[in-house]
């Protein structure tokens, strides 16, 4: 199985980072069933830290942004993005929805406040929760660490030998899957 094709704003991320002394696969994101509604999301989005452990999961489109929000990639001519403490951290968990998920769920955005920080509202934009169903094969997982490397290889200018950023399909006996770092400029 391959994506290399696909619009990488297709699959949708979200970076977590593993409990104290937690392995990491149990990190990874497998829900089947998604209700967000706009307050949950709203909440959560404001409650950065999870104060309460209350919050629902955000995501985000597999994109520059997202990679900037981790703390994996930056650029002075990108827009200025604040990058959430720790997710740049080598043993976090990287999940993602294929494709085959993302058409079958519906994004809930964050209802922006009129008292906000701009950087509050552009933020606001890119990150949202999720209603719908999917089925555990529209689930692949990577970790910071494959991510770091093929991002670190493509950025040193080696892009026609930057290595495909191998993700672990979550589908049993699912095969590879593989994305080329070209799409997400």
């Amino acid at each position: 199985m391959t994506i290399i094709d696909a619009d990488a704003q297709k699959v949708f991320v979200r970076f977590q980072i593993p409990r104290d002394k937690q392995h990491p696969e149990p990190a990874r994101v497998a829900n089947l069933h998604w209700t967000a509604n706009k307050g949950e999301v709203t909440a959560a989005y404001r409650n950065f830290h999870n104060t309460g452990g209350n919050n629902i999961m955000l995501w985000m489109e597999f994109n520059i942004w997202a990679l900037q929000y981790a703390g994996l990639f930056s650029h002075p001519n990108l827009l200025h993005v604040e990058p959430q403490l720790g997710l740049n951290q080598t043993e976090v968990v990287v999940s993602f929805i294929l494709p085959s998920g993302t058409e079958k769920l519906e994004k809930i955005y964050p209802t922006i406040g009129h008292d906000w920080s701009e950087p509050d509202k552009a933020a606001a934009h890119y990150v949202f929760g999720l209603k719908g169903n999917l089925d555990i094969h529209d689930y692949a997982y990577s970790s910071n660490y494959t991510l770091k490397n093929a991002i670190q290889t493509y950025k040193n200018g080696n892009a026609r030998t930057a290595p495909k950023l191998h993700l672990a399909c979550a589908k049993p006996g699912g095969g590879n899957l593989f994305v080329d770092l070209k799409l997400m400029r």
